[in-house]
C-alpha cells in the first residue's frame, strides 16, 4: 500500500514539472544542500527551502537495552502474540490509544505517567472518558510515577520505579515506551544555516511555522506529544 501511494505522489509531481531527487540531502549553508544519489553528488542552489523530515518515537538511553521486548509504537504494532502483562509508560494519546488496543485484545495493562494525570494535553471533556475507560479496563493506572531504569531478566523485563515516592520492582513481558517523538533533524546539516532549534531538537518557528530565516519555510516535523 505505501508503495502505491508513493508511487502515484511521484507520478503526480512528473506531471506538474516536480523535479524529484532520490538520496540523503545535506545543508551546506542557507543557500545550497547537497544531495548523495546512487550516481554521485548533486547540489541546489535553492532561494527557500521547506524542511520536512517528519519525526520518530523517543527512546531515552535508560530504557533502550537493545531488546525487542522494550518497544515504541512502531514496533508495538508488529507484535506477533499479545503480552499478558504489558507496562505503558507515558500517558498521552500514544500511550492511551495502544494501551487501549491491547487491554481489548487481553493483557493486563499498567499505565505510568510521570505528571498528576493522564492526557494532559487535551480538553478535559475529551480526556474524562477515555481515563475512566482506563481505570476500569487496565489492571491500574498510575500518576506521579517515574521509571527508573529497566533491565533484562530471563525472557521479560525488570521495571524499577517509583511511585509517589514509594519505589517499586516489578517485571513484565514487554514494555512501551510512549513518552513523545523527536525530529529527524540530527545529521541533515542544520548546523551549517541560521535555522535555530529548541531544547527538544525541533526548529523554532513563528506563529506562521516560519522559522526566523526567510529562506526555511514550513516545518513538517511532528510535534506528537
Amino acid at each position: 500500500m505505501s508503495a502505491k501511494l508513493s508511487g502515484g505522489v511521484a507520478q503526480l509531481a512528473k506531471l506538474r514539472g516536480v523535479e524529484v531527487w532520490s538520496g540523503r540531502g545535506y545543508f551546506e549553508d542557507s543557500n545550497t544542500l547537497r544531495v548523495e544519489t546512487s550516481e554521485g553528488q548533486k547540489f541546489i542552489n535553492y532561494e527557500q527551502a521547506i524542511v520536512a523530515v517528519g519525526s520518530k518515537s523517543a527512546l531515552p538511553k535508560a530504557f533502550d537495552l537493545g531488546n525487542p521486548r522494550v518497544m515504541t509504537s512502531r514496533e508495538a504494532l508488529e507484535v506477533e502474540e499479545v503480552p499478558e502483562n504489558l507496562l505503558v509508560i507515558g500517558g498521552g494519546y500514544i500511550g492511551m490509544e495502544l494501551g487501549t488496543v491491547y487491554a481489548s485484545l487481553g493483557s493486563k495493562i499498567v499505565l505510568v505517567e510521570a505528571l498528576d494525570g493522564i492526557l494532559m494535553g487535551a480538553d478535559p471533556d475529551l480526556a474524562r472518558p477515555v481515563v475512566a475507560y482506563a481505570k476500569k479496563n487496565f489492571k491500574e493506572v498510575r500518576v506521579k510515577t517515574k521509571v527508573g531504569k529497566m533491565s533484562t531478566q530471563g525472557k521479560q523485563i525488570k521495571v524499577e520505579m517509583e511511585v509517589e515516592g514509594q519505589k517499586k520492582e516489578e517485571l513484565y513481558d514487554r514494555v512501551l515506551v510512549a513518552v513523545g517523538r523527536v525530529p529527524n533533524c540530527e545529521d541533515i546539516g542544520l548546523e551549517n544555516t541560521k535555522v535555530t532549534r529548541d531544547e527538544k531538537g525541533f526548529i523554532k518557528i513563528n506563529d506562521s511555522n516560519r522559522p526566523t530565516i526567510r529562506r526555511f519555510m514550513r516545518l513538517a516535523t511532528l510535534r506528537a506529544a
